[in-house]
């Protein structure tokens, strides 16, 4: 018996036992799907758990192993669902000391303060942050009141971290994220100074992937060079794609990108402005809209387009023009997607998108890396093909390291890092700067630079030198001559001044 004959026949015999185990499509066909530039196999399927329908999905390597594992958690969620385990019944204690204040609030109290009062992070960051102190620094010091925390608090903390085996990631994170919380308390005057500057050690993260950007930047920005030209030319047959592509190197985000509407060039001024003010995000039930503002808060960035940008972004308006006529010859209206306020609850208006599908839907972030897949291999096997439809490492780069090739050539070009930054749309010039990766041949540039002006000065010191040593033998002989000519007899009245007194003089 096959795997597939295996797989179909359990699942007939858990359904027989309970027909509420498995809802939607019992079957679950498997669909390969790219996952960074690699083919996964995955698994979809419905399932009620705790009362309410639950999505559930499996990845693995093989079809076998996709099948296996949902029949895995099929059981797993079943399981769970008629047998829950009770509830440990703990004993309410109340530690004396633990029940803050607004004026002198405990570090779990100030979590909700904070979040709800730093308007610098987005609603995705401060979810990420709430996980963070809650999963790791409340149960630890959540009852210590804020002002109290010492430096020992913090070292305890993080030793509490190694007992428990948290990953060095999470460790730094959650470090992080613990700083950005007592910073604010210092600047709302909870405390005069933040206890983690006296900590002994803090986490440190390894980043490979930063690593591995500063050593390929130059073979990326010389393939996306060739990428670019390729994708320009009419006649490329990944031409749709090229205005996507160009403004990758514009140093947008994907929900930037994808975000963007038709009305994107803003004229009003006599000049034409290209404008980044809102951003394609998923809705957490399946969907999607568009968010009114940025993810670094910014009302809206604003610039001028220049060749080859303001070709790409007239590029694209036409192609999404043809699709609005195509579809008004099919009988169908163009697609609008709804815009939604800044808490993500109201919708607002509604806007046409720049970059669709072929039906007039909008781009997924799936879709997207599948784009930028597409392309690379597309660019790779021109002319002579290539060896396989799979990228190798060294081949593939994820789109977001298009940001940072932006970031590196504005660096290179001699712009201010606050100027990048406000082009790149960071709330930060440290951010910026972890974004730029320095050049070869700016490094050669430099070094040869700095040779040059190494080698003017020590020119110019040698000659100053030279000049002062020269001035002073000269002054040295002068007084040598005077007093050989004090100590010599005098000359009578009349006589003419001998030559070797006309050289002292001298």
């Amino acid at each position: 018996m096959g795997y597939q004959e295996d797989y179909e026949m359990t699942i007939k015999t858990m359904m027989s036992e309970d027909p509420a185990i498995v809802l939607g499509s019992p079957h679950g066909e498997v669909h390969v799907q790219q996952l960074r530039g690699k083919d996964v196999y995955v698994c979809n399927w419905k399932q009620v758990s705790g009362g309410k329908m639950r999505r559930c999905r499996v990845y693995a390597h093989t079809k076998r192993d996709a099948l296996r594992r949902k029949v895995e958690r099929i059981r797993e969620i079943a399981i769970e669902e008629h047998n829950p385990e009770p509830q440990p019944q703990t004993e309410k204690t109340r530690t004396r000391g633990t029940k803050g204040t607004r004026s002198n609030p405990t570090v779990s109290m100030f979590l909700e303060t904070w979040l709800k009062g730093d308007k610098n992070a987005g609603g995705d960051s401060k979810r990420k942050y709430r996980n963070n102190i809650e999963a790791h620094v409340l149960p630890i010091i959540g009852n210590r009141f804020v002002k109290r925390l010492t430096s020992g608090d913090i070292d305890n903390m993080k030793k509490r971290w190694d007992k428990d085996s948290l990953g060095h990631s999470a460790q730094w994170h959650t470090w992080t994220t613990l700083n950005t919380m007592l910073n604010y308390a210092v600047r709302k005057n909870i405390i005069v100074r933040n206890p983690m500057l006296g900590c002994d050690e803090k986490p440190r993260k390894a980043n490979p992937t930063a690593a591995r950007d500063n050593l390929t930047i130059d073979k990326r920005t010389d393939i996306m060079w060739g990428v670019l030209s390729w994708l320009a030319n009419p006649d490329c047959p990944m031409h749709r794609h090229w205005p996507l592509i160009q403004l990758m190197l514009l140093g947008l985000r994907r929900s930037e990108l994808l975000g963007l509407p038709c009305d994107v060039i803003d004229g009003k001024n006599g000049v034409p402005q290209f404008v980044i003010r809102q951003q394609l995000k998923q809705k957490e039930g399946g969907g999607w809209y568009v968010c009114n503002h940025l993810k670094s808060h910014h009302e809206e960035r604003r610039f001028q387009m220049h060749h080859p940008y303001d070709a790409a972004v007239h590029e694209a308006i036409r192609q999404r023009n043809e699709i609005t006529e195509r579809l008004r010859e099919q009988g169908r209206d163009d697609v609008y997607i709804d815009i939604m306020d800044e808490n993500s609850k109201e919708v607002i208006g509604q806007c046409r998108l720049l970059f669709v599908r072929e039906d007039g839907t909008n781009y997924t972030y799936n879709d997207y890396y599948q784009i930028w897949h597409d392309v690379l291999l597309a660019f790779y096997r021109r002319g002579g093909g290539h060896p396989s439809d799979k990228l190798t490492r060294d081949e593939y780069w994820r789109p977001h390291a298009n940001r940072h090739i932006t970031a590196s050539l504005l660096l290179r070009l001699g712009v201010p890092i606050e100027v990048t930054q406000t082009i790149i749309g960071h709330m930060s010039p440290e951010m910026t700067a972890h974004y730029q990766h320095v050049y070869a041949a700016s490094k050669e540039n430099a070094t040869s630079g700095l040779g040059d002006f190494v080698y003017e000065q020590m020119k110019a010191h040698t000659l100053r030198k030279d000049f002062t040593v020269s001035s002073r033998s000269r002054q040295r002989s002068a007084t040598q001559s005077r007093s050989a000519s004090a100590n010599a007899p005098t000359a009578p009245t009349g006589l003419s001044v001998t030559a070797s007194s006309m050289d002292a003089v001298s």
